[in-house]
């Protein structure tokens, strides 16, 4: 497992404001505690964190589409799980909600899964694209970008 040491400073008039006692604390203990080669340090602009009610509103529009291509076609769980026999249950949001997460699992450096209350903005544009390439290459659904730069913002 990749260890790494993240911290946030702000630049002012191209000037870096210094590190406090406890970032400096941090800072010292990785150092002091990792192997012996060569490390990278980059600067880069945090951009703001999706809220976590967008992120909801953003899945939810896509497995609102799922759902509603499978109710108009009339699709049942037994084309979900690729049956020949109709098993007559519905997919719900939940259902759908579930089946993507094991379909389109993001994890995180544990491996553990992560659910979208706990992903940040690249975990969620890695999700929302594994959902959007699921739907369109098993079912023939596209989901559209609800905004074209919501990665961005």
């Amino acid at each position: 497992m990749e260890r790494k040491f993240e911290c946030h400073r702000q630049l002012i008039g191209g000037v870096l404001s210094p590190r406090t006692d406890a970032i400096q604390k941090d800072y010292d203990s990785f150092v002091s505690t990792s192997k012996d080669g060569c490390y990278v340090e980059t600067l880069q602009l945090a951009k703001k964190p999706k809220s976590e009610q967008q992120v909801r509103a953003i899945f939810g529009l896509a497995i609102d589409t799922i759902v509603t291509t499978f109710d108009d076609n009339g699709w049942d769980t037994s084309y979900l799980l690729k049956l020949d026999i109709p098993t007559g249950n519905p997919v719900t949001k939940g259902l759908m909600k579930e089946y993507l997460y094991s379909v389109c699992a993001i994890q995180d450096e544990e491996g553990n899964l992560v659910t979208i209350s706990r992903m940040n903005t690249v975990q969620a544009a890695q999700f929302f694209d594994a959902i959007r390439n699921f739907a369109v290459t098993q079912w023939g659904i596209y989901i559209p970008e609800p905004n074209p730069n919501w990665r961005k913002e």
